[in-house]
């Protein structure tokens, strides 16, 4: 069972590895550049997130002497990202996990961690995930598919990249982010701030994020017990408000939102 303390006892903070990165020269001049592809997700609601793993966080010979508050900046920075980000040193150990990184494992469902190491919860996909973080620390990205074949549910494919630095020659292993990919095509928040940037109503709202889970109009209508014609409507109502011209573009629209995660963390 993964113990509490476990995220933080290397002592290698992820805004360390930032700042580190930051001011080389010869880093990457995006950190967090890894594009993922949107998918639209269930047209259920996805079940509950279960508990989020309590990551506490101290000063260490990596983090300490910071006198601008940088790294819990950067720290709270990562928490605001709407993916799942795990940290991982050049001794294969997790070393941090933002915000949505420690609902994913506390989810137990796909990623776990096992005395420091981050293991795919199926044994199936553990070699493919290990051999990935291995060529991530020696400089190369990969993408790892974590779908279990024998329990059909909630997939989740993760990027694997190298960070910070290494050059060519170099057999010092990098840093490795583990990045989760998303389950829907935007979070609630985003899609709420997005309704009242264009006063939709609450009507609007609950149409707008069944498109955005990939419910058809027909598919909300039977669900709302609404007349087809009342949602499409409704529909056209929410197009004409955002400036769009169809449902694809209003669709392509929400997909590019920036990612925003609830205010509201938890036990985090």
């Amino acid at each position: 069972m993964f113990a509490p303390t476990t995220l933080d006892s290397a002592g290698n903070s992820v805004a360390q590895a930032l700042m580190d990165t930051m001011n080389s020269a010869s880093a990457p001049t995006s950190l967090l550049s890894v594009s993922n592809e949107n998918a639209l997700g269930s047209l259920r609601p996805h079940p509950p997130q279960g508990r989020v793993l309590p990551l506490r966080r101290r000063s260490d010979r990596y983090g300490a002497g910071r006198s601008d508050g940088l790294e819990a900046m950067l720290i709270g920075a990562l928490d605001e990202i709407d993916y799942g980000m795990i940290l991982i040193d050049a001794h294969g150990r997790v070393c941090h996990a933002n915000h949505l990184a420690r609902v994913e494992l506390g989810r137990n469902e796909h990623l776990c961690m096992e005395r420091e190491l981050l293991v795919s919860c199926a044994l199936e996909h553990r070699e493919a995930l290990s051999g990935a973080i291995g060529r991530a620390s020696r400089g190369a990205r990969s993408l790892v598919d974590l779908s279990q074949t024998e329990s059909p549910g909630r997939s989740l494919m993760v990027a694997v990249v190298p960070i910070g630095q290494r050059t060519e020659n170099s057999l010092t292993p990098s840093f490795v982010l583990v990045i989760t990919g998303k389950q829907q095509i935007c979070e609630q928040i985003s899609l709420q701030l997005f309704a009242r940037r264009y006063a939709l109503s609450r009507s609007e709202q609950i149409v707008l994020h069944a498109l955005a889970l990939g419910s058809t109009v027909q598919e909300v209508a039977t669900e709302r017990g609404l007349a087809l014609s009342t949602v499409r409507s409704q529909v056209k109502d929410i197009r004409v408000k955002t400036r769009c011209k169809s449902v694809r573009e209003l669709l392509s629209k929400v997909s590019a939102l920036p990612p925003l995660v609830s205010s509201i963390k938890g036990n985090s």
